[in-house]
């Protein structure tokens, strides 16, 4: 029997093509979400802030931190992640914009800070790619201040419901015991309770957008993004990923005759809560 297993895949984000794709992807979302908006909205961040800190842990191609400095906050900007290609990314967008950000590699589970740092703390989409995710919140925790606030996204456990059930046809083509469903082990749903073991005054938001095609690509582009989450054995072959690639496209092109559109869901939660 094929098992679903946890998706551990920050050697995916060795530069942000795959990325891209997903956010291209994200564009047929609807209603569209700005989650960078959400999350600098729910956290209170502002114009002005000299005095503050905030610190966004799995930056990845540093456009969140980014968009914070051009909105107008003044105060100091960290960012750091553990793939060292996206990081370039983000280091050279940082020069180009003259943003003034401190980029740096480094781990969620060991953070290199000092206790009680920062004001805010950004988590979005890292928690599924830790391998411990409750000792990643220990340390935001512990490098947040005292009454410090902390905004964790992660996606709903109802989304990209098609996907999910191509994924078990895939991992046989790709003749692998297993498949990554990240979205199924972890989600906004269980880790809204691993949150308040750490954190106070949790609270939910919840933002359920509609897909809706009428063309196959953009699932596809975003199916093949997803190809280095797959075991790098199978995944490395591209005979065998084509032959993956084009079951999908016989599936999407299959729903898109019968039903005339192809209908998903994206669902995306962000989690504030304070130390």
């Amino acid at each position: 029997m094929i098992k679903s297993i946890p998706s551990l895949g920050h050697h995916n984000y060795f530069s942000d093509r795959n990325l891209l794709k997903r956010l291209a992807f994200v564009k047929y979302c609807r209603p569209r979400v700005n989650l960078n908006r959400e999350i600098s909205r729910r956290l209170g961040i502002g114009r002005g802030g000299r005095e503050k800190k905030i610190f966004d842990v799995g930056c990845g191609n540093g456009q969140t931190l980014i968009q914070i400095r051009q909105s107008g906050f003044a105060g100091e900007l960290f960012g750091i992640d553990i793939a060292a290609g996206i990081l370039k990314i983000a280091k050279k967008s940082n020069s180009d914009v003259q943003a003034g950000i401190h980029f740096a590699e480094g781990d969620a589970e060991n953070l290199k800070f000092s206790n009680n740092t920062f004001d805010y703390l950004i988590l979005k989409h890292v928690l599924q790619n830790v391998y411990r995710p409750l000792r990643a919140l220990q340390e935001c925790a512990r490098v947040l201040k005292p009454g410090g606030k902390i905004a964790i996204a992660v996606n709903g456990r109802k989304t990209r419901l098609i996907f999910r059930k191509m994924r078990p046809r895939i991992a046989k083509i790709l003749h692998l015991k297993s498949f990554p469903d990240s979205d199924k082990h972890f989600n906004l749903e269980n880790l809204s309770p691993l949150a308040r073991k750490v954190f106070e005054n949790v609270k939910v938001a919840r933002f359920i957008s509609k897909v809706r095609l009428r063309k196959t690509q953009p699932y596809l582009d975003y199916i093949d993004s997803t190809r280095s989450f797959w075991e790098k054995s199978a995944a490395a072959d591209d005979a065998e990923w084509q032959k993956a690639l084009d079951f999908s496209r016989e599936y999407l092109e299959k729903i898109l005759k019968q039903k005339g559109e192809i209908k998903d869901y994206v669902t995306i939660g962000v989690i504030i809560a304070r130390k």
